[in-house]
């Protein structure tokens, strides 16, 4: 169903069905109840809402919009300053950079937007893995950056190579993807390439430029020294909030458990799940992390941190008693 509505975007309305599916696991449905304010005045959200069902109240401009059962989706987000729920409704929200980017490479293939060099050392610095790293470690490690060229269609990362340095987006646009399927997009102040290098082992997938592409590169040795050991810290004892503990049992995956002694909750996740479970786990949550390698536990502590996530790594991977 989220894939039909999808199609009815004017904009998506030409992608072709292997992106369409990839975007449906990148948005988000919101049901908000009757009489809530979705949007208020003055708080700009990086996003595009459309209106599956129900009724709304749009202020400035002053209207009333009802879904549609067919045709084009509503879009009322962005073009008004707040929004006022009239009905009980359900809302589609899109990322900003993801809509904008998937129009725009339609509109112009091969001449996506750009961005300047500020903007996407901009971008990089306020991302939330960067905000957690002190002023003195990211001025050395933007000494550090080696620069790479690639033309539009080289591939920048083939499955299976080794991993020995991470890449910033520095201009142009690059896909990651499968030999069968888009699985994300890259766009300038995007970090990728990190996955394999804290696991010390190979590329899970492909990355290629889709126009000309330059990056920043940083080393293994410098990741290690300047991010790895900023970002995530490593504790002794579980202190309270929810434990997560990595297998590589498919049984396991996503089983959740509840200790009623101390409210604590056990989620058993696949490591390779990390980075697909991480956007639906409560940011005002605590994070403590066993199972797995050292280095896996602390992959799965970077990517909850790059979400701005509070997780903590534990050094032995034996899963505590409660």
């Amino acid at each position: 169903m989220l894939i039909h509505h999808l199609c009815r975007i004017p904009a998506f309305a030409q992608l072709p069905a292997c992106e369409i599916q990839t975007l449906a696991t990148k948005v988000s449905v919101l049901c908000v109840p009757r009489g809530r304010a979705l949007l208020r005045a003055r708080h700009e959200v990086p996003g595009y809402f459309f209106l599956l069902k129900g009724v709304v109240q749009t202020i400035d401009p002053t209207t009333k919009l009802r879904a549609r059962r067919k045709g084009h989706l509503v879009l009322f987000y962005p073009g008004c300053r707040a929004v006022k729920t009239l009905t009980p409704c359900q809302v589609l929200r899109i990322d900003a950079a993801l809509y904008d980017f998937l129009v725009q490479s339609q509109d112009a293939p091969g001449k996506l937007r750009s961005s300047s060099a500020d903007a996407w050392l901009e971008r990089f610095l306020g991302s939330h893995m960067m905000r957690q790293v002190s002023r003195q470690d990211w001025q050395r490690l933007l000494t550090s950056f080696e620069v790479k060229k690639y033309a539009p269609g080289v591939r920048v990362l083939s499955r299976g190579d080794a991993a020995k340095e991470c890449y910033v987006v520095e201009s142009g646009h690059a896909v990651v993807h499968d030999d069968n399927q888009t699985l994300s997009h890259l766009a300038p102040g995007d970090f990728f390439g990190e996955d394999a290098l804290v696991l010390g082992g190979h590329r899970t997938a492909h990355v290629s430029a889709l126009e000309a592409l330059q990056v920043q590169v940083i080393s293994e040795a410098v990741f290690a020294e300047m991010l790895l050991d900023s970002l995530v810290q490593f504790v002794f004892q579980r202190g309270v909030g929810t434990l997560l503990v990595l297998t590589n049992e498919v049984a396991m995956d996503q089983s959740m458990e509840i200790t009623a002694a101390n409210n604590t909750r056990c989620y058993h996740l696949l490591i390779s799940n990390v980075r697909q479970v991480a956007p639906s786990l409560d940011v005002k949550a605590t994070y403590y992390i066993a199972g797995g390698s050292r280095r896996e536990r602390g992959l799965c502590a970077l990517l909850l941190v790059q979400r701005g996530l509070r997780a903590y790594p534990l050094e032995q991977a034996t899963v505590p008693t409660f």
